[in-house]
């Protein structure tokens, strides 16, 4: 019963990961780099689960499956795997040249599959031969596992590097959340960690349906649902932001909410920071950054702003991001943007942060100022 509920599984997943691979290679809001390799290797792993579907199902034969279907797909999911998380994380970065002979592993092990399928369809091989294409399947095994190990060795690298990059720069306010690709990554090696012990279950036992297989392609399940959903909305998210970014780039406005005047050269330089220089859209600012950059004492700031200015650091902060958030809101050009994206990009590094502070000094929650603001927008015309 189980292992029909997994093969039901692996069919879901590989049907839905074929129409994700059709919405992002049709849609012009993907036209992203690294939206390519991202369909790529969704339809790669959905393939392969289709392919092990057929298999485990018992719905075709032995010679069918590897006559006909089978494809050591193993070595090319994590290529496009690499290709993805170098795209998304450094878009500027080219393809180097040498780096596409990531490809060449796949191409003689799909040559050398071919020919013994052609082989044995034209029947100038022997049926001792075709067999040789069950031990390829090991030998495609094995080393399609060393070299998905490298692989994701290296993709973690550019995550460590990326991350450095973020904390080195604060003057970047422009944050990217990576807690979504940490958890895919994570996916990718308890998948990995599965397909080893299947293996080593396969070549000591001689067990070609062991559960960890099953393990493996529930996992491959779940990374697709999470390469498709997340993975795009994440992306469509980075995208919106960018756009704001780019509609706001050239505006000499600024956001003001009202403060008791004050003569303090402290407040001056805090509030220049903060307001003028626009240091709130930094999401990773804090009061030790500022009063470090501002050269006073972290407590002796903190006690200033709440005598000066009538409020805490964080509260008046977060003021100013409201403020931000609710001028893109505001905009009629951002209507079919996310709240998400706007939150984001006002310098709130959560859902949860921008819903609870908006709420807080408005009232209203994002979405429901959002609905407000149309009624209003209805009235002014009508």
């Amino acid at each position: 019963m189980i292992f029909a509920v997994l093969n039901i599984i692996l069919l879901i997943s590989g049907i839905q990961g074929i129409l994700f691979t059709i919405i992002i290679l049709s849609s012009k809001r993907f036209k992203e780099r690294s939206n390519f390799y991202l369909a790529l290797l969704i339809l790669s792993f959905s393939i392969g689960n289709l392919q092990n579907y057929f298999w485990n199902s018992g719905l075709i034969t032995e010679e069918l499956f590897y006559g006909v279907i089978y494809i050591p797909y193993g070595y090319i999911d994590v290529v496009f795997f690499y290709f993805y998380i170098k795209t998304f994380l450094f878009p500027n970065r080219p393809i180097q040249p040498k780096e596409k002979w990531l490809y060449f592993p796949f191409a003689i092990a799909f040559f050398l599959t071919l020919y013994f399928k052609i082989g044995h369809s034209f029947q100038f091989l022997s049926g001792s031969d075709f067999l040789f294409i069950e031990k390829l399947e090991v030998i495609n095994d094995f080393f399609s596992l060393i070299f998905a190990i490298i692989l994701l060795l290296i993709c973690n690298s550019f995550i460590i590097e990326y991350e450095k990059q973020q904390a080195s720069d604060q003057s970047n306010t422009f944050k990217i959340d990576l807690r979504w690709l940490k958890t895919l990554f994570f996916l990718m090696l308890l998948a990995l960690f599965f397909w080893v012990i299947a293996f080593i279950e396969e070549i000591i036992w001689d067990a070609n349906n062991s559960l960890f297989y099953y393990f493996l392609y529930v996992s491959i399940s779940i990374i697709i649902y999470i390469l498709g959903h997340v993975g795009l909305y994440k992306v469509g998210v980075l995208k919106e932001r960018k756009k704001i970014r780019k509609f706001y780039a050239d505006r000499s406005n600024e956001i003001t909410i009202e403060s008791p005047p004050s003569k303090n050269k402290h407040i001056i330089a805090f509030e220049q920071y903060i307001k003028e220089e626009k240091n709130y859209l930094n999401n990773q600012l804090s009061l030790d950054m500022v009063a470090e950059e501002i050269g006073i004492n972290k407590s002796y700031l903190s006690r200033l702003i709440n005598a000066e200015l009538e409020v805490n650091f964080s509260c008046y902060v977060n003021q100013l991001r409201v403020e931000e958030m609710k001028t893109y809101i505001n905009n009629p050009d951002f209507n079919n943007y996310t709240l998400t994206a706007m939150g984001l990009e006002s310098g709130f590094n959560s859902k949860s942060s921008f819903n609870k502070a908006f709420k807080k000094h408005t009232g209203l929650s994002p979405s429901a100022y959002r609905k407000t603001k149309g009624r209003v927008f209805e009235k002014e015309i009508s």
